[in-house]
């Protein structure tokens, strides 16, 4: 089962408030900037997803119209440069109904809720089964602000879930082995179709009793040809022990 929980609050000062819930287990809460300067935060962790899957998470919010609420997203892979292997944030206006501006994210985007409540949302792949998560107040896009202790927004809750279809991510390394591999089984699937025809048409060949024609020009081409067609003919023809009548007819070059 999926795990969630608080981890940190920064700047904010966060007070429960009556209500009917919109998130089950979660209380209501109003969330504003205390008059401080750096960012304003509050983070949470949620573990036990299942692993290399893309899921969206949302967050259920009322903000006023001055006020801009930027969500952070990763997993805990940490790739060779010292950053997460998967991170995305996106800022956005919730009284506008806007994004005003995301990075590394799947998709994103904003929804209209019941009472007034507007649902922001990202989507983002997770590598090991875990997202850390950050949702803060933001001036004009900054994360460094001083707050002035009005500033704010009533918080729902969070909600994960799991997107379709339900097949795992694939590692680039082994998309490319797979494509690899798809080719060469195309190539002698070909071949085997080709390898297969040709007794067929050996046999027509050895049971007629008409004359059988075939072209042989310079500039022709031996590659699955079998020299009959005057467009297209042989380099030459030789001739097998058949009760066929063989006939060559060598035409010129055709440049």
């Amino acid at each position: 089962m999926p795990g969630f929980e608080w981890i940190g609050l920064q700047g904010l000062n966060a007070e429960a408030v009556s209500g009917e819930r919109v998130v089950t287990g979660q209380p209501i809460m109003t969330l504003v900037a205390v008059p401080t300067d750096g960012r304003h935060y509050l983070a949470a962790q949620t573990t036990g997803l299942d692993r290399n899957r893309v899921y969206r998470v949302t967050a259920w919010v009322k903000a006023a119209a001055d006020v801009k609420v930027e969500v952070e997203l990763r997993d805990g892979v940490i790739s060779r440069n010292g950053q997460p292997l998967n991170y995305g944030f996106a800022v956005f206006d919730p009284a506008g109904r806007l994004v005003a501006s995301s990075s590394g994210l799947k998709r994103h985007g904003i929804e209209q809720g019941l009472d007034d409540w507007q649902k922001i949302w990202l989507d983002l792949a997770t590598t090991d089964g875990q997202f850390v998560l950050a949702l803060g107040v933001v001036s004009r896009d900054r994360r460094l602000f001083k707050g002035d202790g009005r500033s704010g927004l009533t918080f729902g809750g969070i909600q994960i879930a799991r997107l379709f279809p339900r097949y795992p991510l694939i590692p680039v390394t082994e998309r490319i082995m797979i494509k690899a591999h798809t080719v060469v089984l195309g190539a002698l699937a070909c071949l085997l179709l080709l390898l297969g025809s040709e007794p067929s048409q050996a046999q027509r060949l050895r049971a007629s009793t008409d004359p059988v024609i075939f072209y042989a020009a310079p500039d022709g081409t031996d590659w699955v040809n079998d020299c009959r067609s005057q467009q297209n003919p042989c380099t030459f023809v030789y001739r097998e022990s058949d009760s066929a009548i063989l006939v060559m007819k060598v035409t010129k070059d055709r440049s």
